[in-house]
């Protein structure tokens, strides 16, 4: 939840700004797709990694997908992202707080 917060600093938003400007980029120029992919894909694979290894230990529901659920997870922090870039307002607490009990409702 520490990288979720992280999006809630004053201070990181110029940082978030310019990362979803690279997101747009990445749309046109096959080199900064890359590295943006790169930035997506190695998250995903180790959070899918973390949902096996609870699905193994019967943390988690098995019949969630491993993958389609880490998608989900690097979902939830693009959106942050691209919401605090866009609202300084944003009470990123709040979202922290609603994806914390969202993930505890997966858990058995």
């Amino acid at each position: 939840m520490g990288l979720l917060r992280s999006l809630g600093d004053p201070g990181e938003r110029q940082r978030v700004q310019l990362g979803v400007q690279l997101w747009a980029e990445a749309l046109r120029a096959p080199r900064v797709h890359a590295v943006a992919r790169e930035g997506v894909d190695r998250p995903r694979a180790v959070v899918a990694d973390l949902v096996r290894a609870a699905q193994e230990r019967g943390e988690v529901d098995a019949a969630w997908p491993a993958d389609g659920l880490a998608r989900v997870f690097v979902a939830i922090y693009q959106g942050l992202a691209l919401q605090s870039a866009w609202d300084p307002e944003l009470d990123a607490a709040g979202y922290v707080a609603a994806v914390e009990r969202l993930i505890g409702a997966l858990a058995r």
